[in-house]
């Protein structure tokens, strides 16, 4: 299987055997953050604390594309709401991501590059780039579907360009090639 197959057949079903949290009532200001509702669920906690609860349900052959794929939907989530937020209602009511972050008294979000950094013991180096630039490609392709009145080349330039985006591993760098490569 290749990670643009993970994604297109897996990724979903994975993503729903995380244990979501959801935030508090009281703790809601849709002023000061919209779009976070009692039913929005968040994943993760503090520096990606529940990383070993989150990959425990994962097949083993399948936690690097599935971080991968949890590493690309929260990074287009966050630049979308980061840069395009007159966008972000026409995104989030096509996308309903899940939320990379914390609830606890309130909630926050949390930096992208966990869901790479984090897993040391999940094999990255094992992924032809091939088969990431066929992921970053497709993804390409699909974003108009979720972008609106936006370019993708746009939507990726502002990501790459974002200094909350980068990070310091191997595949980041392999993914930030292909994505460079698509502009």
């Amino acid at each position: 299987m290749t990670l643009l197959q993970y994604s297109q057949t897996l990724f979903l079903k994975d993503l729903q055997s995380l244990d979501f949290i959801y935030p508090h009532s009281i703790d809601i200001d849709l002023e000061l953050r919209p779009y976070v509702y009692e039913t929005t669920p968040f994943f993760g906690g503090s520096g990606w604390q529940n990383m070993e609860s989150d990959l425990s349900k994962i097949n083993d052959e399948h936690k690097k594309y599935f971080c991968i794929c949890l590493f690309t939907m929260t990074s287009a989530d966050q630049n979308m709401y980061s840069h395009f937020r007159s966008n972000y209602e026409f995104f989030y009511n096509k996308v309903k991501y899940p939320k990379f972050g914390i609830v606890s008294f309130g909630y926050a979000f949390e930096k992208p590059c966990y869901l790479l950094t984090r897993p040391t013991e999940v094999d990255f180096e094992s992924i032809p780039e091939l088969e990431i630039k066929d992921f970053i490609h497709h993804q390409f392709t699909i974003s108009f579907n979720f972008l609106r009145d936006i370019t993708p080349k746009q939507f990726f330039t502002a990501m790459i360009n974002d200094i909350h985006f980068n990070c310091e591993s191997e595949i980041f760098k392999k993914i930030l090639n292909c994505i460079k490569s698509e502009l």
